[in-house]
């Protein structure tokens, strides 16, 4: 990760497709299913539906080998206004500079760097159980560890986070502390 980029002190402009009177809730994958994002817009819906407040974003770009996939999520999310596909993003650190929670959805990774690199702008994340997730989260102290392909413990985890202003500031701490002593 680099820390020059991913610093939470630093100043950053707030998008035009971040609505910062709402809570901000995003992921950064690509349009691909191993990176299990009908997961990530299942526990959105759920989310949405207690917290009226948020919003969601999915940045990364769409794969041309990839378009079915492509078309499945955008389907799912077509008529959704509170979740907003915003394609590849060029800045990244922006993008999580004006976020209130990160969740990762993947259902394989090796070592999720967009993990890492919410952890280093001080965001509470939530991660499937996927490569080195475990060997970097202690679950709820500097993240939270849910099974993968289960859109219903995304969202329970997400939850906690938003019910909790405690906890999520705790986890959003340590995540920063973490994510120093990882690089």
């Amino acid at each position: 990760v680099d820390f020059c980029k991913f610093n939470p002190n630093r100043e950053f402009l707030v998008p035009n497709y971040i609505d910062k009177k709402k809570i901000v809730v995003t992921t950064v994958a690509s349009m691909v299913p191993v990176k299990g994002l009908e997961y990530f817009v299942e526990a959105a819906e759920k989310i949405h539906e207690k917290h009226q407040n948020t919003s969601f974003i999915i940045a990364g770009p769409e794969i041309s080998s990839q378009k079915n996939y492509s078309k499945k999520i955008k389907s799912m999310i077509f008529d959704k206004n509170y979740i907003n596909y915003i394609g590849m993003c060029n800045n990244v650190p922006e993008l999580l500079a004006n976020s209130d929670i990160f969740i990762c959805s993947s259902v394989s990774e090796a070592g999720p760097m967009t993990v890492y690199e919410a952890m280093s702008m001080k965001l509470p994340v939530v991660t499937t159980d996927v490569g080195a997730s475990r060997q970097i989260i202690e679950n709820f102290k500097n993240g939270v560890i849910v099974p993968t392909k289960n859109s219903l413990e995304l969202y329970r985890a997400s939850e906690k986070i938003l019910n909790d202003n405690l906890l999520s500031k705790n986890i959003s701490n340590a995540a920063f502390m973490s994510s120093k002593n990882l690089f």
